[in-house]
């Protein structure tokens, strides 16, 4: 006699170990407002975004982290790029706290899915683990324009570029 409901999803065996798809799925929407808000300041950022969004999407569906960090990297290199050609810090900030939330939001998604099977009933544990994550991001992005506004006399472009590097920091401290 089993033990086994029929809800696990058992495979001769084996739970299936695909990515959550609702992690992965805001971490694919996540990465293409990031890119969205590239487009808006920087064409060369937005492409360079734009790879990264399409690598993290490729690497959420495969399940491999390291494919969703290179696209993660690619995302970052599109937000300094386009922090160094001089764009506002407003659509920076948010195409920021968007990337670093993909992300989190990719790894998550993999991480689940080796864990308790992509079909797992996980979503309370999402939804509050993203709103954390946006929680944090909103707080750096926050004070990072906070900074931004205090030295706007200053050198603004390296000033964003430091905050944007400062915002990443430390929403994944925060991981």
């Amino acid at each position: 006699m089993s033990t086994e409901r029929p809800d696990d999803e058992l495979v001769d065996g084996e739970i299936d170990r695909t990515p959550s798809p609702r992690s992965a799925i805001g971490a694919v929407v996540l990465a293409a407002i990031a890119t969205a808000m590239l487009a808006l300041v920087s064409i060369e950022g937005a492409a360079l975004a734009f790879t990264g969004a399409i690598v993290l999407s490729v690497g959420v569906r495969f399940g491999r982290l390291r494919i969703v960090h290179a696209g993660s990297l690619l995302s970052v290199g599109g937000l300094v790029t386009a922090g160094v050609t001089g764009a506002t810090p407003e659509p920076l900030l948010v195409a920021a706290v968007c990337a670093v939330l993909a992300w989190d939001l990719a790894e998550t998604a993999i991480e689940l899915g080796d864990r308790v099977g992509g079909d797992a009933s996980t979503a309370r544990f999402e939804s509050v683990h993203a709103a954390m994550i946006l929680a944090v991001g909103i707080a750096s992005a926050a004070v990072g324009y906070g900074l931004y506004a205090a030295t706007a006399g200053g050198q603004p472009t390296t000033a964003v570029v430091l905050l944007l590097f400062g915002a990443v920091i430390v929403v994944s401290a925060f991981r």
